[in-house]
């Protein structure tokens, strides 16, 4: 049974008989003894502590870590110390898995490296460098491929063909060879002093050899395209030359006899395909200088060379029956023009006109002829003139050093001569 009488001033309960015992503190039940006992027993808190029996109205200071109860922790600046720095347990975004982005520790993708072992490390980082890949390489694409083409490149030079060709030697005789696979031709063309005419094709084929077109054929010693070949370029004088021809996709190349020789001696023809291409045959023009040498020339019924005044470019020189080619220079002559007059008597003259020349030296008549033409004034009137062109479309070439000259042989001493010879040297 509780007394509640007051002693000294202050209330004081005590337990006399504590079962079923219910006392009020200012209007609270505080239930001594009974099972729903407002009060327990103090006793000193520690974490991991198992799930406590306490009254309605009051609460332990802790937390459920999903497994116990822990002490709520804190600071006398914030109160409850709350834990921000946790990221959430995926793997994309935690620190403790190699895979991680954010890993602290040097990863392979796949697994950390062991700091302590440097066997470990790949071999540019232990001896101090570190490659640092920014990006995986994009995925190969596969292609695929229905049949892959074999290139044969030909790595051996066959036998070289050659004919020896002369007077008798028929028209379109040809010297052939079959050059699929092989991206040059070379052909060298030998040519006698006593040869006086004859041409020479330079042809390839694309089937086969049935049907044959002109080549890019480029002179070895000057590197001007010609695939024309005339085999008498100075009279008296060894023409010997070769060409060089591009045969990439052709099957077959032929060096033709297409205008048939005179003369004497043997011209021979050499044809050899090469493995190796050559680069593009690029044909520039070389500087050029304008060439005349002009004569008015009293005829004589005797063989005289005629007195000629040079100009090269837009300079004169002085008149001479023997020209020189200037040095290092190759003058082509492409035209000679002639013209006759009877200046004396009514009478029709007629007059036999020639291209003399030689390696060196002066100019006489008795010097090789390379060339002749022949001209008459038209009617037995008094001062009826007479002329004529020719043309040369592939030039006469005359080599450095060359001496050259004109003569004539008149049939009268009526006829007064004009001489015309145009060209250019390069």
């Amino acid at each position: 049974m509780a007394d509640n009488s007051t002693q000294g001033g202050t209330d004081t309960i005590r337990d006399k008989d504590r079962a079923g015992v219910k006392t009020q503190i200012y209007g609270v039940d505080v239930n001594i003894g009974g099972a729903s006992e407002q009060l327990m027993t103090a006793s000193a808190l520690a974490d991991g502590t198992a799930n406590p029996t306490l009254p309605a109205w009051a609460m332990m200071g802790m937390l459920f870590n999903g497994t116990t109860w822990d002490r709520i922790r804190g600071d006398t600046t914030n109160g409850i110390d709350v834990d921000v720095t946790r990221l959430p347990g995926s793997p994309a975004q935690e620190h403790t898995t190699a895979a991680s982005p954010n890993s602290a520790r040097l990863s392979d993708g796949a697994a950390f490296y062991n700091t302590n072992t440097g066997a470990q490390l790949p071999s540019a980082l232990v001896s101090g460098r570190l490659d640092v890949n920014i990006g995986a390489s994009p995925a190969t694409v596969p292609v695929s491929i229905a049949s892959i083409p074999t290139v044969t490149e030909k790595q051996d030079q066959p036998a070289s063909g050659s004919g020896t060709w002369t007077s008798a030697t028929g028209a379109n005789t040809a010297v052939t060879a079959a050059v699929t696979g092989y991206g040059t031709a070379t052909c060298a063309i030998t040519v006698p002093s006593t040869i006086t005419a004859g041409v020479i094709s330079l042809e390839v084929s694309a089937d086969g050899g049935t049907t044959y077109m002109a080549a890019g054929a480029v002179r070895v010693d000057n590197g001007l395209a010609e695939n024309v070949i005339s085999l008498q370029l100075t009279a008296g004088t060894a023409n010997n030359r070769m060409y060089s021809m591009s045969t990439d996709a052709m099957t077959h190349v032929r060096a033709r006899l297409s205008t048939v020789i005179t003369g004497t001696g043997n011209v021979v023809v050499t044809l050899v395909t090469i493995a190796g291409g050559i680069e593009p045959l690029v044909t520039s023009i070389p500087p050029r200088t304008m060439f005349a040498a002009t004569a008015s020339h009293t005829m004589v019924v005797a063989e005289t060379l005629v007195s000629l005044t040079p100009v090269r470019g837009f300079t004169a020189g002085g008149a001479a029956t023997s020209m020189t080619v200037t040095a290092n220079k190759t003058l082509r002559i492409t035209s000679i023009s002639l013209g006759i007059q009877n200046i004396t008597s009514a009478a029709v003259d007629t007059a036999v006109v020639s291209l003399r020349a030689k390696a060196s030296g002066t100019i006489a008549t008795t010097d090789p002829k390379m060339w002749g033409g022949r001209l008459a004034n038209p009617s037995a009137v008094l001062n009826t003139v007479g002329t004529v062109q020719y043309t040369f479309p592939d030039g006469i070439d005359l080599p450095s050093g060359t001496a050259w000259g004109i003569s004539e042989n008149g049939a009268s001493v009526n006829g007064l001569l004009d001489v015309s010879v145009n060209g250019y040297e390069f």
